[in-house]
């Protein structure tokens, strides 16, 4: 059971932000979640110091990135289970008893949740890191992930600078309970 301070209610739900069905035709596969794999959003190559996070926009920023995950990628839905954004706030993106599409080779068995930012250059807020802290402790009680043995940085799963330097140091931090 859920204790209620790690229940869904914190987490805005498909339904408020407006996500779209997954495509037809298309099912999702079903997985048992053992590993979180946390990712930030980047930057685009040509821009590598691009600011990201004020460029959030609410609830359209994450359709748009479920558009960009479905007409670019040719994916069924968004390929993240979760993202964080600037405020701290926790979207519900894929839901998370589904097979995701982030980490190649990982992604049965992995949450896949994306911190909206380049982290590269930026420094993860303060809710922001609050929220990642909730939203595994959620995880740890809906599916019985082990904290903090796995929970990993997308960099642990491959060759990528991604979840950006400043937040892989937060995520250390959390693997070695000093955070």
């Amino acid at each position: 059971m859920i204790p209620e301070k790690f229940s869904s209610e914190k987490i805005i739900s498909r339904i408020e932000w407006g996500a779209k069905p997954n495509v037809a035709g298309k099912p999702y596969f079903p997985h048992v979640p053992s590993k979180v794999i946390i990712h930030h959003y980047g930057f685009p190559e040509e821009s590598p110091n691009m600011r990201i996070m004020p460029l959030f926009k609410g609830h359209e920023s994450i359709r748009e990135l479920q558009r960009e995950d479905i007409n670019e990628l040719g994916l069924i839905d968004i390929k993240f289970h979760y993202i964080i954004v600037p405020d701290g706030t926790i979207y519900e993106g894929r839901p998370s008893q589904y097979i995701g599409k982030h980490t190649q080779g990982y992604d049965n068995g992995g949450i896949g949740v994306l911190v909206y930012g380049n982290f590269n250059i930026e420094i993860p807020s303060a809710p922001m890191k609050e929220s990642l802290v909730w939203l595994l402790l959620h995880l740890r009680y809906k599916h019985g992930i082990d904290l903090p043995k796995e929970v990993y940085g997308h960099r642990c799963k491959k060759l990528t600078t991604c979840p950006g330097h400043h937040l892989y140091a937060y995520i250390q931090k959390l693997r070695q309970g000093r955070a």
